[in-house]
């Protein structure tokens, strides 16, 4: 039990070590920090119009309930497919 629990813990670790990797939107040619805003509020305001947020109760086991949006996964994936259809695309942060 013991070597199964640091076998848990030490897979969530490096799991998490790629997690600080962040990605920003760019887009080729001239583009303006007004021309981002625009698309990326467009963009949220049509994903949170067809993926309403959805609060649902989930049973948790021994951690109890809690709340999730069900819709999230949906809206994240139509922004992302909306900022790329207006010439987006996401490249890794030059940090």
């Amino acid at each position: 039990m013991k070597k199964m629990l640091i076998a848990v813990v030490a897979g969530l670790f490096l799991s998490g070590c790629n997690a600080g990797a962040q990605r920003v939107w760019d887009r080729k040619g001239s583009y303006s920090t007004n021309d981002f805003n625009r698309d990326k509020y467009t963009c949220i305001k049509e994903g949170n119009q067809v993926f309403p947020i959805n609060n649902q109760l989930r049973d948790g086991g021994f951690l109890g309930y809690y709340t999730t949006d069900v819709n999230r996964s949906g809206r994240d994936s139509f922004f992302a497919d909306c900022m790329r259809a207006k010439n987006w695309y996401l490249k890794p942060s030059s940090q």
